[in-house]
C-alpha cells in the first residue's frame, strides 16, 4: 500500500515540478541567487534563503506527515519481509527496494545531502543490522552443533551466496553491512570449529573439501591454520618418502630426486587446482619440502657422528 501511495505521490510531485520549474523560468523572477550573488553579494533576506521548490515542499510533507508517523510500522513490514525471504517464505518482497528507494528520494532537499541516507538509516538498516546479526547468530549455533566442518562450509557457503543476491535485489545499499556481518559471525566467530577438522581434512586431500574452506577463509586473511596443516602434511611425506630410500647409495640419491620431483609437481598441480595458484602455499610446499632434508640431514649427521665416536 505504501509503495503504490509513493509512486503515485511521486509521480504528480515530478510533474508539479516540471511545470511550476517551466512556470519561473518564463513567466516569474527567480527569488533564489545566482551564483554570482551567492559569493559576491551582500547577506540574502530571509525569505531569499528558505525559498523552497515545489519538489522539495512536496518531499518534505511527505516525510513530515507521513513518513514520520509510519516509520515504526513500516520498518517492522519491510525486515518481516527480509524475515520471509530468507525462509523461503513468498510474500510482498517486491516491494522493499521501491519502498527503500523512496527514502532516499524523500532525502533529495537542498542543502542537506545526506539526509536519504540518514533516513535509510534510521528506518531500515539498524534495524536490518539487529535482525541479521540474530539470524547469523542462529543459523551458526545450530549448524555447529549438528554438521561437521566440511557440510558447515558447504552450507556457508550457500547461505553467502543466498545473502549477497538478496541484497543485491532489495537493499543493494546495505550489501557490505550484511557481508561484513556474514564474516564477523558464520567465519570468524566459528574459525575454532573450523580449524579443528583442517589436518584431517588436508591429510585426506579431499580438494572438493579444501576448495570450499579455502573460499570460506580466503576473503578474510584467515588460512594461516590451513597453511600449516598443508605444509606439515607435505613435510610428512617428504620425510616417509626419504625414510624409504634403499640403502644401496648408487640407487639412494636417483630415488631421492625423483620422490622429490613427484611430490612437488603433485602439490603444484594441487594448488593450481584447489587454492587458485596462490604463492602462500606454494612458498609453503617448498619450505615444508626444505625443512624434511634438512631434519633428515641433520638426524644422518648426528648418528654418524655418535657412531664414529663409539
Amino acid at each position: 500500500m505504501y509503495v503504490q501511495r509513493w509512486e503515485v505521490f511521486d509521480r504528480g510531485l515530478s510533474y508539479l515540478d516540471n511545470l511550476y520549474s517551466f512556470l519561473n523560468t518564463q513567466y516569474v523572477k527567480c527569488l533564489r541567487p545566482t551564483e554570482g550573488e551567492m559569493n559576491y553579494g551582500s547577506t540574502l533576506p530571509m525569505i531569499d534563503r528558505h525559498t523552497m521548490e515545489i519538489l522539495e515542499v512536496g518531499l518534505w510533507q511527505w516525510k513530515m506527515f507521513l513518513l514520520d508517523l509510519i516509520k515504526k510500522r513500516l520498518c517492522h513490514r519491510l525486515i518481516l519481509e527480509v524475515h520471509n525471504d530468507r525462509y523461503g517464505i513468498s510474500s510482498q518482497q517486491n516491494y522493499i527496494s521501491p519502498c527503500l528507494k523512496s527514502f532516499l528520494r524523500v532525502g533529495e532537499l537542498r542543502d542537506v545531502g545526506k539526509f536519504g541516507k540518514e533516513i535509510y538509516l534510521e528506518i531500515f538498516q539498524n534495524q536490518l543490522r539487529e535482525h541479521t546479526q540474530n539470524f547469523y547468530k542462529q543459523w551458526a549455533t545450530q549448524r555447529e552443533e549438528t554438521l561437521s566442518c566440511s557440510q558447515y562450509v558447504t552450507e556457508a557457503l550457500a547461505l553467502r551466496k543466498e545473502e549477497r543476491l538478496r541484497a543485491e535485489r532489495y537493499y543493494a545499499g546495505s550489501l557490505a553491512l550484511v557481508q561484513q556481518l556474514f564474516q564477523d559471525i558464520i567465519v570468524e566467530d566459528r574459525l575454532a570449529f573450523l580449524n579443528q577438522s583442517v589436518s584431517s581434512i588436508v591429510a585426506g586431500e579431499d580438494k572438493a573439501a579444501l576448495r570450499n574452506i579455502f573460499e570460506l577463509l580466503s576473503p578474510v586473511n584467515l588460512c594461516s591454520e590451513l597453511l600449516n596443516a598443508f605444509g606439515q602434511h607435505i613435510k610428512s611425506l617428504v620425510s616417509d618418502a626419504i625414510f624409504a630410500l634403499p640403502q644401496d647409495p648408487a640407487q639412494a640419491p636417483i630415488q631421492f630426486v625423483d620422490s622429490l620431483i613427484s611430490i612437488r609437481q603433485r602439490f603444484t598441480n594441487f594448488i593450481d587446482e584447489v587454492f587458485g595458484n596462490i604463492s602462500a602455499f606454494r612458498l609453503r610446499m617448498d619450505r615444508a619440502i626444505s625443512q624434511a632434508i634438512t631434519e633428515r640431514a641433520t638426524t644422518n649427521f648426528r648418528t654418524n657422528s655418535g657412531s664414529t665416536t663409539r
